[in-house]
């Protein structure tokens, strides 16, 4: 009989995955002919820099990028008028990235805030 463990991932690494998934639906967004003002898109740059950053970073706010990030995305989705291609309103690659960009960026700012609440919880039961 093999012990085999399961890891559940951290609420870190799912907040620079949804970064990352990001940061591949505005890629889609690119490949789909969405005009960006130069390549790589702004966003992207954005989001991969997060993602890497909470990846890669040892300190205890860094996952607060999650939600400011997330923030940032779905203010921008509104606040630009791209909301309808959440609807469908261009063709499918676009939908798909937006809905790609949007969902990844949703796990951020939930995983983000929960990682955050989580450690304050572990320093002041300590």
């Amino acid at each position: 009989m093999t012990n085999t463990t399961t890891t559940r991932p951290t609420t870190k690494t799912l907040t620079a995955t949804g970064l990352a998934a990001g940061a591949v639906g505005i890629l889609m967004l690119y490949l789909a002919g969405i005009e960006f003002p130069f390549f790589p898109p702004p966003g992207m740059l954005i989001a991969t820099a997060g993602a890497l950053a909470v990846a890669f970073v040892r300190w205890r706010w860094i996952t607060l990028l999650g939600p400011v990030l997330g923030a940032f995305y779905w203010i921008g989705l509104f606040g630009s008028g791209t909301a309808g291609y959440l609807l469908g309103d261009e063709d499918v690659l676009v939908t798909a990235g937006i809905w790609v960009q949007m969902a990844g960026v949703t796990v951020a700012f939930a995983s983000g805030i929960a990682a955050v609440t989580a450690g304050r919880r572990r320093s002041v039961a300590a």
